[in-house]
């Protein structure tokens, strides 16, 4: 199989997101570029030059209609309802004719290059009630990242064999429901504040609910995609003053996979559709 390089790569995927961009606006479902992504549209309008990934999030309620309702047949939905042995707590959209090697334990998934799709939940007002509901979602967020990280080569055999049984004694499935349960505690539609619950960025990405309601268009690699109207509200949550560019020896990647082509297929008839 052909290896990609990091470019290619981010064809692909920026492939993978034009196809929901058109699925979403022709269903009417929502969904905005989010963390990185977003962070890219608006300070480089495309990818931060050291990332590799492309995310985005929708309210719950589309959410929920994107993942029952989204059907392409080079495009393979990952998500811990739909995928056995598949242990992340979000959607990974993938393409089926590229493969790719990640640092997972859940290596029995076959997944292809992907973006992640995230979603937007409720949060209570108070400060107090809002630190609260993150404290007992991390519980199972913690559960969740011990069952599929691959344990670290300077870990002690007996350290390892411990883990190992308490990994196996984790449901995974079970983890991963009760906290898609637990972050749906307070609706999204009639929640004064919202943010991704079940991962990401924890109290900073907590923003006002009118915040993910509207949107506006922003440019990413040359195409238009959907961003939150008030990103800014958004982005200096989760970054501070995200137009500075962070010291050097910060810029670098925190993913770490290869990419491939699977035989018989191209990179010009896979971005072209």
């Amino acid at each position: 199989m052909k290896e990609l390089d990091v470019q290619e790569i981010r064809q692909i995927q920026l492939s993978i997101l034009k196809k929901v961009a058109v699925f979403c606006e022709k269903r009417e479902i929502t969904y905005f570029l989010c963390g990185g992504t977003l962070l890219g549209a608006i300070r480089h309008q495309g990818y931060i030059p050291w990332d590799d990934d492309i995310d985005i999030m929708l309210p719950r309620p589309d959410y929920e209609r994107f993942l029952s309702e989204f059907k392409d047949e080079n495009l393979i939905l990952h998500h811990y309802k739909n995928t056995k042995n598949y242990g992340l707590p979000f959607i990974k959209l993938g393409d089926k004719r590229t493969s790719l090697e990640e640092k997972y334990e859940f290596k029995k998934v076959k997944r292809g290059i992907n973006i992640d799709i995230f979603p937007i939940d409720g949060f209570p007002k108070e400060q107090k009630e809002v630190l609260a509901h993150l404290k007992d979602l991390r519980i199972n967020r913690r559960l969740i990242l011990q069952k599929i990280y691959v344990f670290s080569e300077r870990l002690e055999w007996h350290k390892r064999m411990v883990l190992s049984i308490f990994r196996f004694l984790i449901p995974g499935k079970r983890m991963i429901t009760s906290l898609h349960q637990k972050a749906q505690k307070h609706p999204f539609s009639s929640s004064p504040q919202a943010g991704i619950a079940i991962w990401g960025y924890g109290i900073k990405e907590v923003c006002p609910q009118i915040t993910f309601t509207k949107s506006i268009e922003v440019q990413f690699e040359g195409h238009s995609f959907k961003a939150p109207k008030d990103y800014d509200v958004y982005l200096s949550n989760v970054y501070g003053n995200y137009m500075k560019l962070p010291p050097k020896e910060k810029r670098i990647s925190h993913h770490h996979f290869k990419a491939s082509l699977k035989p018989g297929y191209t990179l010009e008839e896979i971005c072209e559709g």
